[in-house]
């Protein structure tokens, strides 16, 4: 254990704090500050300010009880780091055919949306609509009853009805 580790676990037991008040009154989440208890972790220089400010002590004697523990040890000589195998190219995962990029799906057409068909018959489609529009807009009766409330346009339809 470390020396940080008993300073907090002195300071809880002279408290009579639990470790969830402890770390919610200095604004450490429960895991770390647990991480940090059971000595499986050593905080970072933020973290360290708010063990600092748990215990009463200066960001210095934080960093004191920490001493060298936070660093992790020097790797040794005898093993190598796990790296790419002889003869791969690196950013390219196994097994992927020449030519074929990551994450298209063959036979989809770009733009287009699964199960939607493409509009048939478009400018024909288009100038009918626009001439019922035209026909709509040159209307004024029309124009006018747009505009107004469903009850209004059910009224003026029987009064038109009832003239034809």
């Amino acid at each position: 254990m470390s020396k940080l580790t008993d300073a907090i676990e002195t300071k809880l037991a002279a408290s009579g704090q639990s470790a969830t008040a402890a770390a919610k009154s200095v604004g450490l989440s429960l895991p770390s500050f647990r991480a940090v208890l059971k000595g499986k972790s050593t905080p970072n220089a933020r973290g360290l300010k708010k063990y600092a400010q748990l215990l009463g002590i200066s960001d210095e004697e934080a960093q004191a009880l920490v001493g060298e523990g936070g660093k992790k040890p020097a790797r040794k000589g005898g093993k190598k780091k796990a790296g790419r195998k002889p003869g791969r190219k690196a950013g390219k995962k196994p097994g992927r055919k020449p030519g074929r990029k990551a994450g298209k799906k063959p036979g989809r057409k770009p733009g287009r949306k699964p199960g939607r068909k493409a509009a048939t018959g478009g400018i024909a489609a288009a100038v009918a609509v626009l001439e019922q529009a035209e026909s709509i807009l040159s209307d004024k009766l029309a124009v006018a009853v747009h505009g107004l409330s469903k009850a209004q346009r059910s009224t003026i339809e029987m009064i038109v009805s009832n003239l034809a």
